[in-house]
Formats: structure tokens, sequence, C-alpha cells
């Protein structure tokens, strides 16, 4: 059974050198934060997610807008029932 030579040359990638960030400055991949507000997190079933997307849509809005509105409308009720 004949078996092949290993190679032992270097690929392209790892024969590069990395990039250098400018002095002290560490570059990071992505878009940079756009909001101030911190982001949350929560499961939901995706029946129910899917019900919050298609109701953003009918009124135009993007889907956190939509959260936006409809919860703080829904403690302020809560609240306002609780004085």
């Amino acid at each position: 059974m004949k078996t092949k030579p290993k190679s032992t040359a270097k690929s392209v990638s790892q024969s590069k050198p990395k990039p250098k960030a400018a002095k002290g400055k560490v570059k990071k991949a992505g878009r940079p934060a756009t909001g101030q507000t911190p982001k949350r997190y929560f499961r939901i079933k995706d029946e129910s997610w899917d019900m919050i997307i298609a109701a953003a849509e009918a009124q135009g809005g993007t889907i956190s807008d939509y959260l936006r509105r409809v919860l703080v409308k829904d403690a302020e009720k809560v609240l306002k029932k609780g004085k």
C-alpha cells in the first residue's frame, strides 16, 4: 500500500504576516456599535416571533421599534392600574 508523502511547504494563509494595528489601537472586525441603549435578550416561541414580525411589517416599522412600543405601552397600562 502506497502513502502520499507529507508536504512540508506552508500554505499561503500560514506564511502571510498578520496586519498590525496602529500604535496601541486594536482593530475590531465588523460594524461599529450604533446605539447607546443596552441590548436585551429573551426566549420566545417561533410561532409568537413570526406573529410579531408580521405585525411589525404590517405597521411599516422594524421589529425592534414595534416591540419597544408594545412593551412600553403595556407596562404603562399595568402600572397605571396598580395606582
